[in-house]
């Protein structure tokens, strides 16, 4: 039961990780504050606990998080920048 758990939890971060990336994507290419703002906050939420999901960590989700957290800090450059 907690294996099957812990895979639900995974597809679920690997879904959260597309859609936050198709939304940076998105507010990279409208310069609109609430597409910029909403992608970055919850990166910024994500980038802390998403380590700690699995006792060795993923590399992989350390990756993600750093990368949306850079591309969240991008946006809000450029959103003060305008």
């Amino acid at each position: 039961m907690a294996q099957q758990v812990q895979v639900y939890i995974k597809w679920l971060m690997v879904h959260l990780v597309l859609l936050l990336l198709i939304e940076t994507l998105i507010s990279l290419v409208t310069f609109q504050s609430y597409y910029v703002l909403t992608p970055i906050l919850i990166w910024l939420l994500l980038a802390s606990p998403i380590k700690f999901l699995h006792p060795e960590g993923f590399r992989l989700w350390k990756l993600l998080a750093v990368l949306g957290t850079f591309l969240g800090l991008l946006c809000l450059s450029w959103l003060f920048s305008i």
